[in-house]
């Protein structure tokens, strides 16, 4: 809603410099003859949501556009290296060999799917290591994709638990 109402605030400016009398339209909504108080204020709610979840979605899209978590070569050894953005792209690179932590950096790796995810074949990868607070998520994986990234990201951490299902193990 934040969102929404910033450029809802915005537009109002706008429209006020070339004449349009914003103010005056909403009254003539709330009056009696207009739809009154309470369908403008549903509206008005559902239009702010509506606006704001198609911002952040927009928002979403713009900022890990292209994501890209990958182990790459440098001067001392291997780099853990994120890449994202669709207009502005930034391209961190970990040192592996300064980050604590087991299996060359990489502490933990995390591999979630929520209901909507599930039901679109998704997952979501998160790898953390003991150099930092957050970690780096790889969101909307596909979900057969997934925990081979996952063991690319980090070699033998998850190997124990990949192992092949026997054609009579329920799923």
């Amino acid at each position: 809603y934040v969102f929404a109402i910033g450029v809802g605030w915005g537009a109002y400016w706008l429209l006020t410099g070339f004449g349009v009398d914003v103010g005056g339209f909403v009254a003539g909504l709330v009056s009696s003859d207009g739809i009154g108080w309470f369908w403008t204020s549903v509206f008005a709610v559902l239009a702010l949501g509506a606006f704001g979840a198609a911002g952040l979605a927009l928002n979403y899209f713009v900022e890990y556009w292209g994501f890209e978590l990958a182990r790459v070569p440098g001067e001392k050894g291997t780099l853990l290296r994120t890449r994202q953005g669709l207009f502005t792209t930034r391209t961190v690179n970990r040192d592996v060999n300064r980050m604590r932590g087991v299996r060359s950096g990489v502490s933990t790796i995390a591999v979630r799917e929520s209901l909507l995810q599930r039901r679109l074949g998704l997952r979501t990868v998160s790898v953390m290591t003991a150099a930092g607070t957050g970690g780096y998520t790889v969101p909307d994986l596909a979900a057969d994709e997934s925990l081979r990234f996952a063991d690319r990201a980090a070699p033998g951490l998850l190997g124990p638990f990949l192992r092949p299902r026997d054609a009579d193990e329920p799923a």
